[in-house]
């Protein structure tokens, strides 16, 4: 407790006592540590044995179907945005005799300004709005982006879109591991 009320200050700290186990939180709400408290071979103090009890606390840490699939979905996101990438730097070349400009430097340009502007905003809309709808959005952003860099007729338009793909791209390369964090569990 000494350790815990140095790191946090003693005035923020709140001690919460259970049965089996002793949390400790900030007032804030963010912040929750859960120290499990050794109990012995036997069991608990009353003589109850606590096998039940580790089995409800492995099944919840077990990895579900769902969050499974929720893993997968989010690197097949994260595969989405960096096929992107690697398409867009093997055809600069042929971009620049197509469309006859010197401009191709703002392709990559005009897909990463706003990649590292928008990163903690990202976050913090995520924060507030929810990861799931942010992160939908963002794909949403980053596809129309795709569309329109697809469909331009001018250099300028495919920089345009560009960089409307790289808004919806930073959202999703800081949502992404926002998500993985929230799926993850910390095992002492």
């Amino acid at each position: 407790m000494a350790l815990i009320s140095a790191i946090f200050g003693k005035s923020s700290i709140e001690k919460v006592h259970d049965e089996t186990l002793n949390t400790v939180t900030s007032q804030d709400d963010r912040t929750s540590i859960v120290i499990k408290e050794e109990e012995g071979a036997g069991g608990k103090a009353d003589g109850k044995d606590n096998r039940q009890d580790d089995k409800q606390y492995n099944q919840q840490d077990s990895l579900t179907i769902s969050s499974l699939l929720c893993i997968i979905c989010v690197f097949l996101v994260m595969f989405l945005s960096a096929l992107d990438q690697t398409i867009v730097v093997t055809i600069i070349a042929e971009l620049q005799i197509h469309f006859q400009s010197n401009n191709t430097g703002w392709i990559i340009s005009g897909y990463m300004l706003p990649v590292c502007v928008l990163s903690l905003i990202w976050g913090r809309i995520g924060y507030i709005f929810g990861t799931k709808r942010t992160t939908i959005i963002s794909i949403i952003i980053f596809e129309i982006g795709s569309l329109i860099s697809g469909l331009s007729h001018s250099m300028n338009m495919l920089i345009i879109g560009r960089v409307i793909a790289g808004i919806g791209g930073s959202g999703i390369s800081t949502l992404i591991y926002l998500i993985i964090n929230e799926l993850s569990t910390i095992k002492y």
